[in-house]
Order: C-alpha cells, then sequence, then structure tokens
C-alpha cells in the first residue's frame, strides 16, 4: 500500500502541474518528492529507503536525486519544477539566482 502511495505521489507531482508528460530532469525530482515523503514516516522502513536513496551511486535515482536536492537549496520546489519544465535542467546557481 506505501508503495502504490509513493508511486502516485510521484507521478500527481508533475501531473498537478498540468504537464501531458513529465519533462527530463523529473524523475529526480520525483525521487525528491519520494524523499521528503519518507522523511514524514516514522519507521524502520523508511528510514532504510531515505538512506539508500541518499547513498546510491545510479545516476538518476542517487547522483540525480542529489541534483534535485542541491537545487531545491536554489529555489522553492514549484519554482524549481517550473525552472525544468522550461529549461529541461538544474538551475546553476546565477541561473536560480536571475530566474523570476
Amino acid at each position: 500500500m506505501e508503495k502504490a502511495a509513493v508511486q502516485n505521489m510521484r507521478n500527481q507531482s508533475w501531473n498537478a502541474e498540468g504537464w501531458k508528460k513529465p519533462p527530463s530532469r523529473i524523475c529526480e525530482t520525483n525521487w525528491l518528492g519520494t524523499y521528503i515523503w519518507l522523511k514524514n514516516q516514522d519507521t524502520k522502513d523508511a528510514e532504510f529507503r531515505r538512506a539508500a536513496i541518499e547513498n546510491s551511486d545510479d545516476p538518476v535515482y542517487g547522483l540525480g536525486y542529489k541534483k534535485a536536492r542541491a537545487s531545491l537549496k536554489l529555489m522553492p520546489l514549484k519554482t524549481l519544477l517550473q525552472f525544468i519544465k522550461e529549461r529541461k535542467e538544474f538551475p546553476s546557481r546565477w541561473a536560480a539566482f536571475f530566474y523570476h
């Protein structure tokens, strides 16, 4: 049941913005949403899954998550999603500073 809820949240994150399909880089931000959701769960399973995401060297599910998390420090989530939708990449510090 929890797995279905996480998958649903990941799918809804881009759908809520009215996108017909997720742009490139959205997978990494979906993992960021999953991590945030897991952080609010007080279970050993959630703790294990958070650690797996944090420590993964996978290009998308680990390193991509780390890029998404670093980007979230540069701008709010809604703005980050809009930036990715428009530019199809994560923002640099300068791009985030001058964006809208």
